[in-house]
């Protein structure tokens, strides 16, 4: 099993490609949508770094953020009916994982739940109609995975699958549900494998503590840093 090695003299710095489970007040790009703030922030003991899945990671590797381009709300692929260009694809968000011309020695992506629930695209690549168009979401996370490539090319690259939450019930009006997470967690770890990424399948662990059936609790992100930290050791 590979291991994210650092033997450099320096942190090695970290970047996430995310959307409302890795959100938090003061540390996402300006204008960016938010969960993790105010009374959802307060009423989940979310505040600080120290208590999201990203920063116990990147303390735990020795590690600093650099960018946290986490979005709510935002899908990997591009909703047809969305006037933001706030799919994880875009070449804008994939383009802004550096800072201050400095660039990712990580990135983390975490997305992919939004996708998940859209009742506005198939998830399965052979669906007639949808095949190779930036709506699928295998074209849509691999568009990603080029793009994060070509701009930081000396960068690891861990891909992260939406795992189960504690509550969360499947959305009736949504057929297939449970196939679609198969489906997307296998295009993913497929993607992961092709561009020689870090792979965690969070939907494989038990599911994390949630209040609202999605977004962890301070105790769900001890749960998914747990995990990832696994798949970078």
């Amino acid at each position: 099993m590979k291991k994210f090695v650092w033997n450099e003299k320096r942190k090695p710095l970290v970047s996430i490609l995310g959307d409302s489970i890795s959100t938090l007040e003061g540390y996402n790009p300006e204008g960016y949508g938010l969960f993790y703030a105010g009374e959802d922030g307060a009423k989940n003991k979310v505040f600080s770094p120290a208590d999201t899945w990203w920063g116990q990671v990147i303390e735990a590797i020795g590690g600093e953020l650099l960018v946290n381009n986490s979005w709510a709300g935002s899908r990997m692929s591009r909703d047809p009916g969305n006037t933001l260009y706030n799919h994880g694809c875009n070449e804008t968000r994939t383009g802004a994982l550096g800072k201050d011309g400095k660039m990712p020695d990580l990135v983390m992506i975490f997305m992919g739940i939004n996708d998940l629930g859209s009742h506005k695209m198939h998830m399965l690549p052979d669906v007639p109609g949808d095949t190779g168009t930036i709506q699928v979401f295998s074209v849509a996370y691999e568009t990603a995975l080029k793009a994060i490539r070509e701009n930081y090319p000396a960068a690891k690259i861990l891909c992260i699958t939406p795992g189960r939450a504690v509550g969360s019930k499947p959305d009736p009006t949504i057929p297939d549900q449970e196939l679609r997470r198969g489906a997307m967690c296998g295009i993913i770890k497929a993607l992961a494998a092709r561009y020689d990424c870090f792979f965690f399948d969070l939907s494989d662990e038990a599911p994390y503590e949630s209040l609202d059936g999605l977004h962890p609790t301070a105790n769900g992100m001890k749960s998914i840093s747990k995990g990832v930290l696994s798949a970078l050791r």
